[in-house]
């Protein structure tokens, strides 16, 4: 985390309960990094996700955004050697969605699950997809193929993106 943490030069960081001790012990080797988020709650030496927003006008701000302008880095996995840093633009990520979009298209009456992790491209894609066509999304922390089939059930889920391994739990 700290490796990636510093190539990316990222300055704010918003912190799960999950990880709150592991950002605190590694705060003195992350020195760019100048704000602290704490999501769901406030955590010890954060400030808090409604705190942060609430220092914000309402609205969308006014800000051009270019389709080359960067959107999010991906890490690979690392299996060579250190992970590098894949940046996707704007362009490349409306791109994507709109050929997702194209190929299984929903609507606002969809509602969606969202299983794959968020630091991966595959949960990245799906969330922003759901998103972009005013779909619900409902996110699921963790894989647990029981938790995972009553969601389909109790949410009226009417689009999914599973891997291969989820499918095969789901079946056991």
């Amino acid at each position: 985390m700290e490796y990636l943490i510093n190539n990316s030069e990222a300055g704010t960081l918003f912190v799960g309960s999950e990880m709150a001790q592991m950002v605190e012990d590694l705060k003195p080797q992350i020195a760019k990094v100048r704000q602290f988020i704490g999501l769901e709650k406030s955590l010890p030496g954060m400030m808090s996700e409604a705190d942060w927003i609430a220092k914000y006008k309402p609205g969308e701000p006014n800000t051009e955004v270019g389709e080359e302008d960067p959107f999010i880095i991906c890490y690979t996995s690392g299996t060579t050697g250190l992970p590098r840093g894949a940046l996707y633009t704007h362009g490349r990520i409306r791109e994507d969605i709109l050929c997702h979009s194209i190929e299984v298209p929903i609507g606002i009456e969809d509602r969606g699950i969202s299983l794959m992790p968020l630091f991966h491209i595959g949960g990245i894609e799906v969330n922003q997809y759901l998103l972009y066509n005013a779909a619900t999304n409902v996110i699921m922390k963790t894989f647990d193929p029981k938790a995972l089939l009553a969601a389909i059930e109790k949410e009226k889920i009417t689009n999914i993106v599973l891997v291969p391994t989820h499918l095969a739990l789901m079946l056991d």
